[in-house]
Order: C-alpha cells, then sequence, then structure tokens
C-alpha cells in the first residue's frame, strides 16, 4: 500500500498497488519511491483519460462557489475543484475563467 502526501496540506493519497485503482502510468511511476522521495512527474491524455473535450466544458453560476457572500478563496483561475454531480460521484473540475457577468448573487 502507497501513501502520497501532498505538499498542500491534504491527507494522504492511499491506493492498494497493482489493483487497477489508479492509472497504469501513474503507478508505474509511484511505485519504485520510497520514503522521503519528491518527485513530479506527467502523463499523457491518451495514457490517462483521453484528450480534452470541448464539452466537458460548462458555466456554472458563481453564487454555488459563494460563502457568506464573497466567492471561495479556492476558487481562482487554473485551481482544480472537487465538483460532486448529481449521482453523488465526485470529478475534479479546473477553473478556466471567472465571469464576473454570471453572477446571481
Amino acid at each position: 500500500m502507497k501513501k502520497l502526501r501532498s505538499t498542500v496540506g491534504k491527507d494522504p493519497l492511499v491506493f492498494l498497488s497493482g489493483k487497477g485503482m489508479m492509472l497504469p502510468d501513474f503507478e508505474i511511476n509511484v511505485v519504485p519511491l520510497k520514503t522521503g522521495d519528491t518527485f513530479s512527474f506527467g502523463i499523457a491524455s491518451d495514457k490517462a483519460y483521453g484528450p480534452r473535450s470541448e464539452e466537458a466544458i460548462i458555466d456554472l453560476p458563481q453564487d454555488m462557489f459563494m460563502q457568506e457572500g464573497k466567492l471561495v478563496e479556492e476558487v481562482k483561475v487554473d485551481n482544480v475543484l472537487p465538483l460532486e454531480d448529481q449521482n453523488g460521484q465526485v470529478h475534479p473540475a479546473k477553473v478556466k475563467s471567472i465571469n464576473e457577468d454570471n453572477c446571481n448573487c
């Protein structure tokens, strides 16, 4: 079992290697690491989740991300946010832009 620590203070990622829980190229890069190793790697889209799909880009109202009348701090261009769909599945979503006109506040 591997535990990865995030540099942003989140809980470590835990997964059982060899069980198909992670992308194969992710495991190839992570399994040889030892405790304390630092690392950085990329995975080509064709070996991950596929190419970018324009149909997957959607506009969301800013009021979904408001707290106490202000846009939450995490909503910044290029940040990845966990969004939950109607079935309770969580999907990472990257903020591409913030449209000030798209606020019902």
